[in-house]
């Protein structure tokens, strides 16, 4: 018995695909031609049609291994571990104390909003410290291009625009004092600097969102909208009413994605108003060790930059040395047996080699050799100096 094609059609639109098998209902009433039918049309029906996005979500469930959560924190411990070291090596504080684990996942109530903001920038989850290395090290490579930027006189000019930096959010600049060197800078002189270099930033998003507000209260005079005295100005007025719906709507959808990007706006820049709170925090708390290495009292920050301090001069350090040891080793001890009054602009010359010893034995008498033909073999000539 022969099927219809829309007969077999219905049957393939009533197939599924469970396991990576095609699946026909009352398969077991079907001839085997009639089966080959049915899947070879349900298998075009599934290759022309995209998946629905609940069978899509099971493909990719089946594929992909579950997620070991220990091994994934184990592997970040060990990433804010090594961020942690690189941090304090290079004079950076991390944002939050080494007696809380890695992964922190619910942080005390001093650290949540720093922590909060680092980890906004990554979508790697509890790696805090690695997102704060990055952008340390991005502080510093800006660091090196200020000084290339402003070198030698005009790198004052540079300091300047540290200090107007400062003034303009409020802070004293009476302090400001850099130098053309960053290693020969404290740690309270580089973390000025990283203020300045997020002031930077910070001002640069304040604008942006200043042009989104702008952008919005532009769009926001439309039909439709909350205040129904409000016009939009930039639709004519002679164009058919259908026309007319059509750009009311693509610009209300224009404002609400408009208004979308002002609240995530207004989100990052309170983020970043948290991180300037805690780098002033810790620019009083620097300044705090650096007088007390003054006055001689031990800190791990003072500690680090007199680490910092012979890092920076150790090159300078190994020269001297070397020059004082070569002298020392070159030094001519003979110049003191030498009376005062011979002594002239040059040392004498003076031959350090010695003559070898002249061997007076008596010569060992050789023994004489014949070869099988009866000649005398000559013995083998050796060379005395």
């Amino acid at each position: 018995m022969e099927m219809s094609d829309s007969f077999i059609d219905d049957l393939a639109a009533q197939t599924t695909l469970e396991d990576q098998f095609i699946v026909i209902p009352n398969v077991e009433s079907l001839t085997e031609d009639q089966r080959a039918a049915v899947w070879q049309r349900a298998e075009q029906r599934l290759m022309q049609a995209p998946p629905s996005n609940e069978a899509l979500l099971t493909r990719l469930q089946d594929m992909t291994p579950p997620i070991d959560e220990d091994e994934d924190d184990e592997e970040t411990r060990r990433a804010e571990a090594e961020a942690r070291h690189n941090l304090e090596q290079d004079g950076c504080p991390p944002c939050y104390p080494a007696s809380l684990e890695a992964p922190v996942r619910n942080p005390p109530e001093e650290y949540r909003a720093v922590i909060e903001y680092w980890e906004s920038k990554s979508a790697w989850a509890g790696a805090t410290l690695c997102v704060q290395l990055g952008d340390w090290r991005h502080f510093r490579k800006g660091q090196l291009w200020y000084r290339w930027r402003y070198p030698d006189g005009k790198f004052t000019r540079y300091v300047e625009k540290v200090r107007e930096r400062l003034r303009r959010h409020g802070l004293p600049d009476d302090g400001v004092e850099l130098c053309l060197d960053p290693k020969e800078q404290t740690r309270a002189q580089d973390w000025l600097e990283f203020q300045y270099y997020h002031f930077h930033y910070f001002e640069a998003e304040e604008k942006e969102r200043e042009e989104l507000a702008r952008k919005l209260e532009e769009k926001e005079k439309i039909p439709g909208a909350r205040d129904s005295e409000r016009t939009f100005a930039a639709i004519p007025t002679t164009v058919s009413d259908g026309v007319k719906e059509v750009l009311d709507e693509g610009a209300r959808n224009n404002a609400q994605i408009i208004a979308h990007r002002l609240m995530v706006a207004d989100q990052s820049l309170e983020r970043y108003r948290n991180l300037l709170r805690w780098i002033e925090m810790q620019k009083q708390a620097m300044r705090g060790d650096d007088a007390a290495d003054d006055l001689g009292a031990p800190s791990s920050l003072s500690r680090n930059r007199r680490k910092r301090k012979a890092e920076s001069s150790g090159a300078r350090d190994a020269v001297r040395f070397s020059k004082r040891l070569q002298e020392k080793r070159t030094a001519k001890p003979w110049v003191d047996s030498i009376p005062k009054s011979s002594r002239g602009s040059r040392a004498p010359e003076r031959k350090r080699t010695r003559s070898r010893p002249v061997d007076v034995s008596p010569p060992i008498p050789l023994a004489v050799t014949r070869t099988r033909s009866g000649r005398i073999s000559k013995p083998p000539v050796r060379w005395v100096p």
